[in-house]
């Protein structure tokens, strides 16, 4: 995962975070079945990514994250995230 190497090294959207990855890629899929494609021999991947960034000091805590795989019209399946994020005092 070249992002999550990138971020950890501090080359690229330094300060923000994602949460862990624990679904399968998105990217790559076949349209309207199961399965990757092998098109232009691209290996699956993670491009549809939710990074977050805490401007303040309020707590943020990850409630979910994950993709939608019954969504079957595109090559991209499709990834949300909810998120509990405190209040200020």
């Amino acid at each position: 995962d070249q992002l999550g190497r990138a971020m950890r090294e501090g080359h690229a959207l330094y300060g923000f975070t994602e949460p862990p990855i624990t679904f399968v890629p998105t990217y790559r899929v076949l349209r309207g079945r199961e399965g990757y494609s092998e098109e232009k021999m691209r290996v699956p991947s993670w491009t549809d990514r939710v990074l977050w960034r805490s401007l303040a000091a309020a707590p943020v805590r990850v409630g979910a994250y994950s993709s939608c795989p019954s969504v079957l019209t595109s090559d991209h399946r499709p990834v949300f995230a909810a998120f509990q994020v405190g209040l200020f005092k």
